[in-house]
């Protein structure tokens, strides 16, 4: 029972309306939060004290509100008087950043603020907690990205930051990492970052030491196998593991999952990576293996088990995901979808329904960074080439352009000079199409009058394409692998000469399974873990499958120029969506 004390204290805090307006956000109402701090006048009567939470409080309402330039004007007004509110200010303007999208500025930003907070016992809880927010927004850094930084900062803690980040990314195991991070720290003996253990990398775990790798090494999925294997083996000895860690290889053509696994428990395997094909993951899962395991493909379940094996797979619905996202925070409010009638594109389509909703009040539809909902206001598919100019022209209602000027020739009896002209409400084309089809889908676009719209493309569309000139200004997502390649790819191609389209996109497949089966005590354990990957920035879902997000880039002369991150644009403004138009 709480005594008289806590209750009084309790009924200061609901009076107040600062702290008032602080609990009304905290419920989700910043509307009531903003009127609750509205009984207070933060210009006369208050004290500097109370000034700063007035202020601070306003900036966290703007943006729970989504009107980020509002709460950076806010926080840019707060007088911090003391140390602890002056870390609270930089966790601010960092929140403010990583709601545009903008995290790799969130994250160097907290870095070097961290730079300034006495390190003594009363102020080291403040440095901890901005380094383990910079790490939480670096982990949404992709790669390359983290190299440009470092090379284009001129600020010697920033440089030394990002240096530690690319160092912990390239390394792919917890292990890896923690070495990484003990010889940065001999380097940089100075730094805040020195100071604390990244959050994700704490304990002990140093990954399995025996692995069992599942995949076909005969029949008909012999070559994709053979593939994931090499991309498997590859990050093996690239890690550096082998004095501690041995991996095994079974076929899965040679016997039942169910021989396969009791042989690999009699082995001693600590962990599983594989099957692949859905038909043997589908007979993993009937197993319910006490054995952690990722699969290397993706099943439908629904009943709950003891022990949930990791499934990871390429799949063209987070793609889809990351298109949504894309043209939502690039400010285009209608968006159209020309497509194909292949299995994978109605897959896309679904999720592209599911977030942007199929009109105006659909289901999921996601609210535009200009406040108005982004919605899908049409679909076509072809089913030939041939098909592909006339399905446009429906699409952006050419014909109904045409059957109005005839409508007007036959009220005033005569021919009427005309132009067809195409819909006007449509911002973006989402184009779900292979790269063979663009040389047929951007002439139909310019045809009918549409070759000024920004056309948003899946990895698809960048495959075995025969003139590199179908794919300018297209805005595509794809893995890192084939957009923004490491070093190391350079180093494996004498190796792997052959890898190239399907066989280049296993192979990252296969660097990554052996990234994640790694670290999968640091995804299970801490629930907002990112892995870089050579596929995508990897998380884990709370159902169990890996989420894959890819990267974007521009192709502008021939080469993948990075887009900005999905939301850095100011709301109401498309401007980086809009180069090349």
């Amino acid at each position: 029972m709480p005594s008289v004390d806590d209750v009084t204290d309790e009924r200061e805090i609901v009076a107040d309306p600062i702290q008032r307006a602080r609990q009304l956000l905290a419920r989700g109402d910043p509307a009531a939060a903003a009127a609750e701090l509205r009984r207070v006048d933060a210009e006369k009567s208050v004290s500097p004290l109370r000034r700063f939470e007035w202020t601070f409080v306003n900036a966290e309402i703007q943006i729970s509100l989504g009107r980020l330039t509002a709460a950076e004007e806010r926080a840019a007004a707060a007088k911090p008087g003391n140390a602890e509110q002056r870390s609270r200010l930089a966790l601010l303007f960092a929140r403010i950043h990583a709601a545009r999208g903008d995290y790799a500025t969130a994250s160097a930003a907290l870095a070097i603020a961290a730079q300034d907070v006495d390190p003594s016992a009363t102020n080291g809880d403040l440095a901890r907690s901005m380094i383990a927010a910079a790490w939480h927004h670096a982990q949404r850094v992709p790669g390359h990205r983290v190299a440009g930084r470092l090379l284009e900062s001129g600020n010697p803690s920033e440089r030394a930051w990002w240096r530690l980040v690319d160092a912990v990314n390239g390394a792919l195991t917890t292990q890896g990492q923690r070495t990484a991070w003990r010889r940065w720290r001999l380097n940089h003996p100075n730094h805040a970052a020195g100071r604390f253990v990244p959050p994700t990398l704490a304990g002990t775990d140093s990954g399995p030491a025996r692995i069992a790798l599942f995949l076909p090494f005969t029949g008909r999925l012999k070559s994709a196998g053979e593939t994931v294997r090499d991309g498997f083996l590859s990050a093996y000895f690239l890690s550096g593991a082998t004095s501690r860690q041995s991996i095994h290889l079974y076929d899965t053509t040679t016997a039942p999952i169910a021989a396969l696994y009791r042989e690999a428990q009699r082995d001693g395997a600590d962990a599983i990576v594989g099957p692949l094909s859905k038909e043997h993951v589908a007979d993993m899962w009937s197993l319910d293996p006490v054995i952690p395991t990722l699969t290397l493909n993706t099943v439908a379940v629904s009943e709950t088990r003891r022990s949930h094996p990791i499934q990871f797979a390429l799949t063209v619905e987070d793609e889809a995901r990351a298109i949504a996202n894309r043209v939502v925070a690039d400010g285009w409010r209608r968006v159209i979808v020309l497509r194909n009638p292949e299995n994978w594109t109605a897959r896309a389509f679904a999720v592209l329904s599911e977030h942007l909703g199929p009109g105006p009040g659909g289901a999921g539809q996601q609210q535009s960074v200009n406040g108005e909902g982004t919605r899908l206001v049409s679909t076509g598919v072809f089913l030939e080439g041939s098909d592909v100019t006339a399905v446009v022209g429906e699409t952006l209602l050419i014909e109904a352009s045409k059957q109005r000027h005839a409508q007007i020739e036959r009220l005033v009896g005569d021919e009427v000079e005309f132009t067809p002209r195409r819909r006007s409400d449509v911002d973006a084309v989402i184009a779900l199409v292979e790269g063979s089809q663009l040389a047929s889908l951007k002439p139909a676009l310019a045809f009918h009058f549409a070759s000024d719209l920004p056309i948003y493309v899946s990895s698809q569309a960048g495959r075995d394409v025969t003139n590199p000139d179908d794919l300018e200004l297209l805005r595509i997502c794809d893995m890192p692998w084939r957009l923004f390649p490491p070093q190391i790819k350079s180093e494996l191609r004498e190796a792997f000469p052959n890898n190239h389209g399907t066989a280049d996109t296993l192979f990252a497949f296969g660097l990554d399974a052996y990234r994640l089966v790694n670290q999968m005590t640091r995804l299970t354990t801490f629930k907002d873990t990112r892995i870089m990957g050579s596929t995508g920035i990897l998380a884990l879902g709370t159902d169990g499958v890996i989420r894959r997000e890819p990267v974007w880039a521009l192709v502008k002369d021939g080469r993948f120029e990075p887009l900005a991150p999905v939301g850095a644009t100011e709301p109401g403004n498309a401007d980086l969506a809009t180069a090349g138009r």
